[in-house]
This record gives C-alpha cells, structure tokens and sequence, in this order.
C-alpha cells in the first residue's frame, strides 16, 4: 500500500509539473507573438503631434469604409476636442483635402489641395506634417509608402527651406 501512495505522489507531482511548464510555454507565446492587427476591428490609427513626439489615436471605420479613407478622412479631420484636451495638436492644415487617392503596389497615392502647402511655419513644422500623413497611411495593411501630391503636382516643394517630396517616402524617411 504504501508503494501505491508513492506512486499516487509520483503521479500528482508530475501531473504539477506539466501544469506549470504548459502555463510557462504559453505565457512566453503570448509575449512573442501578441494578437495580430495592431488595432482594433473597425478601427484605424491616426497620428497627431502630442510633446513634439507623434503619437497615435483610434478612430472608428464607418460602415462600408475603407481603413485608407477613413484614416485620412480622420487625419484632416484633426484632433477632437477630447484629444486636443489631452495636447494633441496637427500641423496639417485647416481646410485641406484629399482629392484623390489610390493604392499601387504597396504605395498609396495622395493628392491634396493646394492649402497643404499653406501650413505657416519652419522645417520642423513642414517635416512634422509629412510625417503625420506618412506614419498614419503606412499604418494601413499592405501599405509601405506613401507618395504625396498637391494639385496633381508630383515635385512638390514646401516651406521657404525648400522641403522637397519627390518620391514616395516611408516612414524612415520622416522619422520625428
């Protein structure tokens, strides 16, 4: 009887150490590989300055929208107040569009109006707002760069250092 304890100890001891190495292997699985998609369903990230840092915020994907236009839709659209509040802040300017836009082989296409170029600051200011419309349609799947037109011109030139988008640009490129 007393080998049939043992071997009842045995069993029990070893059925706790399964336990505990399955919880540790899950545990560093989850840590290496996390949820896949970056944000949430029905969701897009968009980035605005907060600290001098870009930062992102989530917004809703209407119904029946695509994750490219409703980023950039929320992109000009700009902080909310909420956001605001909380020191977001966009140096894209007030009252530009969007007015065609298209994906190519991982690049997207941007044409905005003409008030993009009308943003009133220095180089850092023009190479923040670049980077607010790179980071934010890069973050869209299967988007790695983005080229940036206005009024159909492809050689845009912006501010009065000259900051020149002749290419479509990734987010290295304009890394704040």
């Amino acid at each position: 009887m007393a080998n049939k304890e043992r071997r009842n100890e045995k069993l029990l001891v070893l059925l706790f150490v399964v336990l505990i190495a399955a919880l540790v292997v899950a545990f560093f699985f989850l840590m290496w590989n996390p949820p896949s998609g970056g944000h949430s369903k029905g969701m897009v990230r968009v980035y605005f300055i907060r600290q001098e840092r870009l930062e992102p915020v989530e917004r809703k994907i209407q119904e029946g929208e695509t994750k490219g236009k409703a980023a950039l839709r929320e992109l000009l659209k700009g902080p909310s107040e909420a956001e605001k509040r909380n020191g977001f802040f966009s140096h894209i300017p007030a009252g530009t569009k969007a007015k065609a836009v298209s994906i190519e082989r991982g690049i997207v296409f941007i044409n905005f109006s003409k008030e993009l170029g009308q943003y009133g600051g220095g180089a850092e200011k023009v190479r923040s707002m670049i980077a607010q419309i790179v980071y934010t349609l890069t973050d869209i799947p299967g988007v790695k760069k983005a080229r940036i037109l206005v009024e159909g011109e492809s050689d845009v030139v912006l501010g009065g250092e000259g900051y020149v988008i002749d290419r479509p640009l990734m987010r290295r490129d304009v890394k704040l």
